[in-house]
């Protein structure tokens, strides 16, 4: 019988700018998917759970997989047992601290695990730190090699080029509007009123999203 190697760093390529971007773009809209699924199996109907204003995306997945991504990188001459515990750990860092920042920039809590058996302040929880190690290592083993094995033409072929940065470009327009969309519905919430044009174009054209709870 043949035996089955535990080196899961030969496929492993050093990400760069293309490579980064694309994983950030599927990854978002992995967890548009997966987010709009869950909430349809909670709840029996459809709701449109993308996080930012434009695109089936929920941005805080293509961060997590980017980071996947570099964090691979470093480890891909570890072990599989070695991937999960580590990226388990990165993943649940990075959720938590993803919590605190959106609180303290924006006033916003996007997911709540208090009623969770295992949770930490309901940043994180057990459930979700496994599953950040299983991800990991579906991603590292499966997912990230694919990428490499793509990423020449993306270097290559000029299309590909130009859709990578206007990709790049449109995302970064749109979580900075979504940014801005989000800050001015806090002030609203606050009962702040527009004193200015910036808050007045917001205030009509992104009206509050229901799905956002602020902190009180």
């Amino acid at each position: 019988m043949k035996k089955i190697s535990n080196d899961i760093g030969k496929n492993i390529c050093k990400p760069d700018f293309y490579l980064l971007t694309w994983i950030f773009m599927v990854g978002s809209f992995f967890g548009y998917c997966w987010e709009t699924a869950y909430s349809f199996v909670l709840s029996g109907h459809y709701c449109n759970m993308q996080g930012v204003v434009y695109g089936p995306f929920v941005q805080i997945y293509g961060f997590g997989f980017v980071l996947l991504t570099i964090f691979s990188y470093q480890i891909r001459n570890r072990n599989i047992f070695s991937v999960f515990v580590l990226s388990s750990g990165v993943g649940t860092a990075f959720e938590y601290f993803s919590s605190v920042l959106q609180e303290k920039i924006l006033g916003v809590i996007s997911w709540d695990y208090s009623k969770s058996m295992y949770d930490l302040n309901g940043r994180v929880d057990l459930k979700a730190t496994i599953v950040w190690g299983v991800l990991s290592v579906l991603f590292v083993k499966y997912l990230y090699p694919w990428f490499c094995r793509k990423r020449s033409r993306m270097t290559r072929k000029k299309p590909i080029k130009i859709a990578t940065f206007a990709l790049a470009a449109f995302m970064t327009v749109d979580l900075a509007i979504t940014m801005g969309a989000t800050y001015r519905q806090r002030q609203r919430y606050l009962g702040i009123e527009a004193t200015n044009s910036v808050q007045v174009f917001f205030d009509q054209h992104y009206p509050d999203n229901p799905r956002i709870k602020f902190v009180d």
